[in-house]
């Protein structure tokens, strides 16, 4: 028989932290500024946890607002490589997209998984 107890439930935190690893705090702080215009409060708030869970692991602040601090910052972890992070912070909107297209739609699947389960165990 087949067991999934340790498999970690999949969770739009944990799709976002994996998300964070690869592409960085400032996709994530340009992110927010959507969502607050979007009014989806709730996945400002989940980012924003990330993020404050990011920096007390590792010991560094990061900024949860897109401005200068953030922009700065994010040049900084950049001074010692060959382009100084400019293609890189070029590519930020790309990068926010992949990252709302990661969760778009989560919860959509996640309620159509548990409708199928639970007519699934009906029978």
């Amino acid at each position: 028989m087949v067991s999934f107890s340790n498999i970690p439930p999949l969770t739009k935190k944990s799709i976002l932290e994996s998300q964070f690893m690869y592409y960085g705090f400032l996709p994530f702080v340009y992110l927010i500024r959507e969502f607050e215009q979007e009014e989806r409060y709730e996945d400002c708030k989940l980012i924003v946890e990330i993020i404050k869970d990011k920096s007390e692991k590792f010991d560094v602040h990061l900024p949860t607002k897109y401005d200068k601090e953030s922009i700065d910052l994010f040049f900084t972890e950049f001074q010692n490589s060959k382009n100084k992070g400019e293609i890189a912070f070029k590519n930020i909107p790309f990068y926010a997209d992949k990252i709302r297209c990661s969760i778009a739609g989560f919860n959509e699947i996640k309620e159509r998984a548990r409708s199928f389960v639970d007519s699934f165990f009906k029978l």
